[in-house]
């Protein structure tokens, strides 16, 4: 049986991948949060937000490894 990405996966093998995936989108989107903010006048304080969604981004990553 294959999956949506061409492995034979069951469902816990697509879960990971899935989870994979998520985790580099929210790595992405944090990054881009940062560089927008670094560019911007907010202060330091604002930064938190990106470092929050790399760090849920890195977890998730992590627990499709």
């Amino acid at each position: 049986m294959t999956g949506l990405f061409g492995k034979g996966y069951g469902f816990l093998g697509l879960a990971k991948e899935t989870a994979k995936k998520t985790g580099w989108v929210l790595m992405g989107i944090s990054l881009i949060l940062a560089l927008i903010f670094s560019t911007q006048q907010y202060p330091m304080s604002s930064m938190f937000t990106p470092l929050a969604v790399f760090m849920s981004g890195l977890m998730i990553y992590w627990t499709g490894n």
